[in-house]
């Protein structure tokens, strides 16, 4: 299992893809509540077409945000770019699927 964030955060389950919480598993029902706004952030290589490939494979499976653009933010050297896109989410499924196409193209080097 992979996880960010510390005790009582949120992490990604590396098997299933799912969004899993530590602590307080009362909380676990409570924690996603669709449909929803949801940001998912996607890092690579700084180069000119990779915004427009994040972006066309979210919108494979969600809308963008309405009002909402994408942002975003390369490191101190220039050389990664990093995206926040914000989606409709409307199951925990279909993020599943986002994230599943994201991580396995081999440009995508990071998710949050």
């Amino acid at each position: 299992m992979v996880a960010f964030g510390s005790v009582g955060g949120l992490g990604w389950d590396s098997e299933s893809l799912r969004i899993t919480t530590y602590g307080n598993s009362s909380q676990t029902d409570q924690l996603m509540n669709f449909p929803c706004v949801f940001p998912v952030k996607v890092m690579g290589a700084n180069q000119d077409d990779f915004e427009n490939l994040v972006v066309s494979i979210i919108k494979k499976h969600a809308a963008i945000a309405a009002n909402e653009v994408v942002t975003t933010r390369l490191s101190r050297g220039g050389r990664f770019l990093s995206l926040t896109v914000h989606i409709h989410a409307e199951s925990q499924d279909q993020l599943d699927a986002i994230y599943r196409e994201l991580s396995a193209h081999e440009r995508v080097l990071m998710m949050l």
